[in-house]
């Protein structure tokens, strides 16, 4: 179970709790503390009296509200996982090229005394898509990895 989604259900039910979620509580101290917070402002509100916010909850309150404004910030576009996808992608496209120019040269080089020219530059024409396509499907699917890595990364915290 993660964090996020045993302080929703604290929030909505605290009492009738899963065992793998009191499991989460006696090893998570942030959750122990929502809990905690939870069952403050529920005792606040219950009484139906105006009482003053000790300064002890009122500071644990802002702290909650300040890491979850934060970490609802829109993420910076050019984030650690982006710029690898990019690296990589950036040091495969002239590995490809020189690769394939050195293939097509020795193909030239070996084959041009048996086979007519027009043949050479088929398969030549051939090889080029091949890579070409398998290059163009690496690029495509660069978005949808680093989308699946943030993915996994928010529902980890």
């Amino acid at each position: 179970m993660n964090c996020r989604a045993l302080q929703k259900h604290l929030q909505v039910d605290a009492e009738n709790l899963s065992s793998e979620a009191r499991e989460h509580l006696a090893d998570c101290p942030e959750c122990t503390a929502h809990r905690g917070l939870a069952r403050d402002l529920e005792t606040l509100l219950a009484g139906g009296e105006t009482v003053p916010l000790a300064d002890a909850l009122r500071l644990r309150v802002e702290a909650q509200a300040r890491v979850a404004l934060e970490a609802a910030q829109l993420p910076r576009l050019f984030r650690r996982d982006v710029m690898l996808a990019l690296a990589f992608a950036a040091l495969a496209l002239p590995l490809a090229l020189a690769q394939g120019w050195f293939w097509l040269q020795t193909l030239f080089l070996t084959l041009e005394a048996w086979l007519p020219l027009p043949l050479l530059a088929g398969i030549s024409a051939v090889y080029v898509a091949s890579v070409g396509l398998s290059l163009g499907f690496l690029y495509a699917s660069l978005p949808f990895a680093v989308a699946y890595s943030r993915r996994i990364q928010a529902e980890a915290s």
